[in-house]
């Protein structure tokens, strides 16, 4: 994923070019694409996701065609799940999704 997100046209993207990108930015997608548990950025007010090798997994079919789209374009069947998520981070409370050993979430 470091040489797709390096050689993906980010200009195209709300994120805008990869040189005016803020040090904020670069510092997450680094940490992000080094992890080696599924992890995804998710930047601006669009949501634009920017995701490790990992998270491929978790995308199944949707990868590589979701990098730079926005999180709702991604998972438009969980956008009510998702904005609630994304309500409670941006109050300042830590949210922890992950699937059990059946599949469900938690």
């Amino acid at each position: 994923m470091r040489e797709r997100v390096r050689n993906f046209d980010w200009a195209a993207t709300p994120l805008g070019s990869t040189s005016d990108w803020s040090a904020e930015l670069r510092t997450v997608v680094g940490v992000c694409l080094g992890l080696g548990t599924p992890a995804c950025v998710f930047w601006g007010s669009d949501s634009i996701q920017i995701y490790n090798d990992a998270y491929t997994q978790v995308l199944r079919r949707k990868h590589p065609g979701k990098l730079g789209r926005t999180v709702y374009d991604t998972w438009p069947e969980r956008t009510a799940q998702i904005r609630e998520m994304f309500g409670r981070v941006l109050a300042g409370e830590s949210v922890l999704r992950r699937r059990t050993a059946l599949g469900s979430r938690s």
